[in-house]
């Protein structure tokens, strides 16, 4: 993703596309919680850059703000590499 945000806006071109809505919900805005060893902000800081301004999406904030509704046993995550 480093490599690709480098030449590009969004994952898959200059285009916000779908590519940059599944990367985000699917690992894009816990990679760090997912994976701490890795130090993401050091090693990829247009991947950080990239998770902010999507973030920053008033669609994705409104999301963002919405009400947790996961079931509470399935709030299991805790980020800590186990």
């Amino acid at each position: 993703m480093e490599k690709q945000l480098a030449e590009t806006a969004w994952l898959a071109g200059n285009d916000y596309t779908l590519a940059d809505i599944n990367f985000y919900s699917m690992c894009g805005m816990m990679v760090e919680r997912m994976f701490p060893e890795l130090d993401i902000a050091r090693r990829c800081p247009r991947l950080v850059e990239w998770r902010e301004k999507m973030t920053a999406r008033p669609a994705v904030a409104r999301a963002l703000a919405g009400e947790d509704r996961t079931t509470p046993g399935l709030r299991t995550w805790t980020g800590h590499a186990r």
